[in-house]
């Protein structure tokens, strides 16, 4: 009766150990894909400058994280079954008159995951599970806070040597925004069209666009140049499609860098066109 007793003890905590490695495998699963469709948003969110990309990020952080504490905790929850199978394994093989069964018997069932099973793994011994989290989070945080959208036009030093002209018959007004571009690309991105078509129930309004191309200091003055040009006209024609005229659209040609940087540096805020709208209603 008791090799009988023995054997299904033993088959009880090859099924736990079974059960806990299967979990633990499950975690490590769930961490890596989590880094890999982190890592993929935040490269997406940095090339087209997108902050709410960045904010998306901290959401699967968020998500992966609680999906890992919930296999982590299962993995926990069947250690503890197979560590209390294998106490009364060893009570036996050290001279006890009988074999002693868990409490609660031997089941695959497990209590319910609550509050203080994260709390657990949040502890600071438990640093090991949750830092690769924080650290995601924190460089999500990081994006966020220091995007192109997040940095204020009116602090950006363009020098672009434009004087206004003041037209008495229009209270007016000037309102500057920015169309980003990919890197050495002068095509307008989907978000950029969807910007500029924006404009379009206010053209009546528009009574003027000053347009000025910037690129990076990435690759040769030639190419910049070239780039930069090219850049000015797509937005120029697209202007012109959604209804603003040629003769209220003027490029300006900069020679200096919307942000100052050192040479070979992938600076979003260079790969933009600034444009300096005048809006004005006629006088009464």
């Amino acid at each position: 009766m008791k090799d009988k007793q023995k054997e299904i003890l033993i088959e009880a905590w090859k099924m736990y150990q079974n059960l806990a490695k299967g979990f633990g495998e499950n975690s490590w699963k769930i961490k890596t894909l989590g880094i890999g469709f982190w890592s993929t948003v935040i490269a997406y969110g940095y090339k087209n400058s997108d902050a709410i990309i960045y904010l998306f990020s901290i959401l699967i952080v968020v998500m992966f994280f609680f999906i890992d504490c919930g296999m982590k905790t299962l993995q926990y929850k069947y250690i503890k079954k197979s560590i209390e199978v294998e106490k009364g394994i060893n009570d036996y093989l050290v001279g006890s008159d009988s074999l002693s069964f868990p409490s609660n018997g031997i089941s695959t069932n497990v209590e319910a995951i609550q509050r203080e099973d994260y709390i657990f793994l949040i502890k600071l011994r438990s640093w090991r599970f949750w830092i690769q989290y924080l650290c995601m989070a924190l460089i999500s945080i990081f994006m966020l806070t220091y995007s192109p959208q997040n940095k204020s036009v009116n602090n950006i030093n363009a020098n672009s040597n434009i004087k206004y002209r003041k037209n008495n018959d229009f209270n007016s007004n000037f309102e500057k925004t920015l169309i980003y571009f990919n890197l050495g690309e002068s095509e307008l991105s989907i978000s950029g069209e969807k910007k500029l078509e924006k404009l379009q129930e206010f053209t009546k309004e528009i009574k003027s666009v000053i347009v000025i191309p910037y690129t990076d200091t990435t690759g040769t003055n030639q190419m910049n140049r070239k780039i930069s040009s090219e850049r000015g006209e797509n937005v120029q024609k697209k202007l012109m499609k959604i209804g603003i005229p040629k003769e209220k659209i003027f490029i300006s040609s900069s020679n200096t860098l919307l942000i100052e940087t050192s040479i070979n540096v992938k600076e979003p805020l260079n790969r933009t066109v600034q444009m300096i709208i005048e809006v004005g209603t006629k006088r009464k």
